[in-house]
């Protein structure tokens, strides 16, 4: 598990986003996150029905990179363009 200081940040309006991104990262990439892949799944499920602790799952679970990656997922899907 790696700890960074890049924090994910999810709001309630955010969170099926959020959840949409991680199942996707799971399916595409047996070893995602980089450490701990089939815990970390198995955390998920207890914590991806609630924002905050979606959030500290993905402070326990992502490493830098992934987090930047699932914060310009959420961006992304604040666009006008991506409700379209």
């Amino acid at each position: 598990m790696t700890q960074s200081r890049f924090p994910v940040a999810i709001d309630g309006s955010e969170l099926e986003v959020a959840r949409r991104y991680i199942r996707q990262q799971f399916e595409e990439r047996s070893w995602w996150p980089t450490e701990g892949p089939l815990q970390a799944q198995a955390d998920f499920a207890a914590a991806q029905d609630n924002a905050l602790d979606l959030a500290a799952w993905c402070d326990k679970w992502l490493n830098t990179a992934q987090r930047r990656a699932l914060a310009q997922a959420i961006r992304s899907a604040r666009l006008p363009s991506a409700r379209a």
